[in-house]
């Protein structure tokens, strides 16, 4: 079945409501919503089944954080509490296309860590004061 996405292109994934005022796709609205909870946090995209550069098959998503250094903050995070052995991914880049320029994240992960990342992320926003320092010290 064909579904039309927030951009008003043809999908095969089923958009769900999130309750934030966007649609998301049905796979990933676990992970859409945990990061939204995190203070700071947004998502901008996401998408149920990608295939990356490897034709890795994948679920990703794309968020910025208030300030740059939240958003570091919340990938270093994510870096150190991350299974070793679990296949995912994450970017860090600058997108010069937004005024004023803005870093933003990308996550891609399998979808069998799928649920060890959802995990990782709900541990970071129920920490009352988290950091990336305590999670390396």
């Amino acid at each position: 079945m064909k579904y039309l996405n927030n951009d008003g292109c043809s999908t095969d994934h089923k958009p769900v409501d999130t309750g934030l005022g966007f649609t998301c796709d049905e796979g990933v609205v676990e992970l859409v919503l945990a990061l939204n909870k995190i203070k700071g946090i947004k998502t901008l995209g996401s998408c149920e089944e990608g295939y990356t550069r490897w034709a890795v098959r994948r679920k990703g998503v794309i968020f910025v954080g208030d300030a740059e250094h939240r958003l570091l903050d919340v990938c270093l995070c994510i870096k150190a509490l991350m299974p070793k052995n679990a296949n995912w991914s994450q970017t860090i880049e600058v997108d010069n296309y937004c005024i004023p320029p803005t870093v933003r994240a990308t996550l891609d992960v399998s979808p069998k860590n799928y649920k060890a990342l959802i995990k990782v992320i709900r541990k970071i926003e129920r920490s009352e004061k988290w950091s990336s320092i305590k999670y390396f010290n």
